[in-house]
């Protein structure tokens, strides 16, 4: 768990450098993708947990699946925008809003892990 936590911090902290060269964007791209796969693996996990333990009682297992499954949607999202993005031109302007845009998705996607973590834990 706290691997993924340092990941995440990492892919944050990757996205917030000043300049970006296409080799670098696309390493980023790459390792965002990378994260959030991980993540919604950890996430499918834990929807399989739910569904197998016989302990929770069945309203709120099926609130806690319906929750899971809106996260790894939004993953799923977060992931589709990221390949569109490997497939954009690279001018300055287009940079620079790529740049925006993966700290919001990296921000967007720490708080939906951490939401995640902390819920069921």
């Amino acid at each position: 768990m706290m691997k993924g936590k340092i990941t995440m911090i990492n892919s944050i902290s990757s996205t917030t450098a000043s300049s970006t060269t296409i080799t670098s964007r696309s390493s980023d791209v790459a390792n965002q993708i990378k994260t959030l796969e991980s993540q919604k693996q950890q996430l499918q996990s834990q929807q399989t947990q739910i569904e197998q333990n016989e302990t929770i009682q069945e309203e709120e297992k099926e609130k806690q699946l319906e929750q899971l499954k809106k996260q790894i949607s939004e993953i799923e999202a977060q992931i589709q925008a990221l390949q569109n993005q490997t497939s954009e031109t690279s001018n300055p302007n287009s940079n620079a809003q790529i740049q925006q845009d993966n700290v919001y998705i990296s921000n967007e996607a720490y708080s939906l892990f951490k939401t995640s973590t902390t819920k069921l834990d």
